[in-house]
């Protein structure tokens, strides 16, 4: 049999290994079952590059990275020289040789020193810093230690083996629970809106307009209105906009019964002011003849029309106040008024007086006997 001879080839991996014989005979490399096997040595691994030291504000996420020169190893990360496990805040990625570890909805807690290690070879500690926010509200749970672990998540194709410290530990079933922060998770505290320029109260008179205005912190934010505790919709005689951080509501045709508190709110933000509305005087718009003529037993009308409704007029006849009864009916029908005058007979005859405020109106009704004395009552008005 001829000499062995070997050939060594560096850089060869475990999945990849393969018997290699080697024979030199007659300058011609030959192989066979028969022959030694030679089994190549494993290189080890090594970190190309380690973590980098971060900053971040509480509630985002931090993200750690090393890479690795194989694509294929267990690594290991650790907090203050403690061993790092996955959990619901705490992502892990392998993506070919790099390594990821990512902490969610950071708190102060979570600031330290990290590193990671593979085998022998190690790299950091490398600072996690934490900035401001709501951690004091997360500063009063007990040890990690204290608690059991969540299960780990499944490994990654990688098999790195991840472990949680004493800052993940708070959130293990067995752990007391913990006031929640007082905003939704990865996102940013809320903005406190206040007023910059108060609504001011505004005197007007009935028929006019009106206009309020309220300046507060922020742009985007939405306002209401309401008039008396009653919410004010844009539309009709009521006109809502924002200029930017002014809100403005503007009133038209205003009526004596909208006098009232007007109160605009933005988030926690609300203002108050007072809208007064002064009564234009009672007038008469339609007045009745200052004539009628009117036939023995037959119904008279007299009727007006004055500038609102809901006031009330007084009727008169030759200076004395008229009551409703069988001879006389007053009726009403909104800013309308009429005199009813049933059987008119002779003695009818005379001056009737209608008063609305400081306006008046006259009229003189004339009294004429018919062919026939109708039956008392009937007939048409005149």
């Amino acid at each position: 049999m001829a000499p062995l001879t070997t050939l060594s080839v560096a850089s060869l991996t475990m999945p990849a290994c393969c018997v290699l014989l080697c024979l030199l005979e007659c300058a011609l490399l030959t192989t066979s079952p028969n022959d030694p096997l030679f089994v190549p040595k494993e290189a080890p691994v090594t970190i190309v590059q380690g973590p980098q030291d971060l900053e971040v504000t509480e509630g985002d996420t931090a993200t750690f990275e090393c890479e690795l020169s194989q694509a294929l190893a267990d690594v290991t990360w650790e907090k203050d020289g403690r061993r790092l496990i996955p959990s619901p805040r705490l992502r892990l990625q392998a993506l070919g040789t790099r390594r990821l570890l990512q902490l969610r909805r950071c708190s102060p807690l979570d600031a330290g020193n990290y590193s990671c290690a593979v085998g022998p070879a190690r790299a950091g500690p490398v600072r996690l810093t934490v900035r401001g926010g709501y951690g004091a509200l997360l500063r009063g749970g007990t040890d990690a230690n204290s608690g059991t672990a969540d299960p780990p998540s499944p490994r990654t194709d990688s098999g790195a083996c991840w472990e949680r410290g004493e800052v993940w530990a708070w959130s293990a079933a067995s752990a007391p629970p913990r006031p929640a922060p007082p905003h939704a998770p990865d996102s940013a505290p809320e903005r406190v809106v206040s007023v910059l320029s108060e609504l001011r109260s505004v005197r007007a008179r009935e028929g006019d307009s009106a206009t309020f205005e309220c300046t507060v912190s922020e742009v985007e934010i939405t306002g209401s209105w309401k008039l008396g505790g009653r919410p004010l919709r844009p539309g009709g005689r009521v006109r809502i906009r924002q200029e930017g951080k002014k809100h403005i509501l503007v009133l038209s045709e205003l009526r004596t019964e909208e006098a009232g508190e007007v109160h605009f709110q933005a988030g926690p933000a609300q203002s108050v002011a007072e809208l007064e509305v002064e009564a234009l005087p009672l007038q008469m718009c339609r007045r009745p003849p200052r004539e009628k003529t009117v036939l023995v037993g037959r119904r008279a009308v007299l009727e007006v029309t004055v500038s609102r409704s809901g006031d009330h007029v007084c009727w008169l006849r030759e200076g004395v106040k008229l009551c409703p009864g069988d001879k006389y009916e007053l009726r009403s029908h909104g800013s309308t008024h009429s005199l009813v005058i049933h059987d008119v007979r002779p003695e009818d005859q005379g001056t009737y007086c209608c008063q609305a405020g400081q306006d008046s109106a006259h009229t003189r009704l004339l009294v004429e006997a018919g062919a026939r004395d109708p039956t008392p009552g009937a007939g048409p008005s005149q």
